[in-house]
């Protein structure tokens, strides 16, 4: 996509996505509203519950 790893982010609902963005380089972000409950999720950098929330972290980084 034209940008380094550390400025992009994966915003995935699986373990497998935060999987893949780690290996990456990318800075993960996982929804609790998709495939996998919060438990699974617990590697992600960021945890959301809804996209308003996906906005503000973007704001701040």
């Amino acid at each position: 996509l034209g940008t380094e790893p550390e400025r992009a982010i994966i915003v995935g609902d699986s373990d497998f996505d935060i999987q893949a963005g780690k290996a990456a380089g990318l800075t993960t972000v996982a929804v609790t509203y998709g495939f996998r409950d919060r438990a699974m999720l617990g590697n992600a950098d960021f945890l959301i519950d809804n996209m308003a929330q996906l906005l503000t972290l973007i704001e701040k980084q």
